[in-house]
């Protein structure tokens, strides 16, 4: 009796770490674990969270630029001996 007691009180402490072993299907319905985000900032030496600056993304200027639409891709000015035919172009042209 004793035994078995001990057992199970051993098995139990060694099985998993608070923090090693974690997953999302030990948390709750809304525990999300993630893979490690940007992270904004650092701890400073007097633990506050110090944000650095935010990430610039550029995006081009996409005034004038022409977009094909599906059917447009069946419509080709050059003649098909001279086009690699894409997936979209081969099943306009195989009816």
């Amino acid at each position: 009796m004793v035994f078995g007691v001990l057992t199970r009180v051993m098995r139990k402490a060694g099985s998993h770490t608070p923090l090693g072993n974690f997953s999302s299907k030990r948390g709750n319905k809304n525990f999300y674990k993630g893979k490690g985000g940007k992270k904004y900032g650092k701890p400073d030496k007097w633990a506050r969270f110090q944000l650095r600056g935010f990430p610039n993304y550029y995006v081009p200027d996409m005034t004038g630029f022409q977009v094909r639409t599906p059917s447009n891709l069946c419509s080709s000015p050059i003649p098909l001996r001279h086009v690699v035919r894409t997936a979209a172009q081969a099943i306009c042209y195989s009816n």
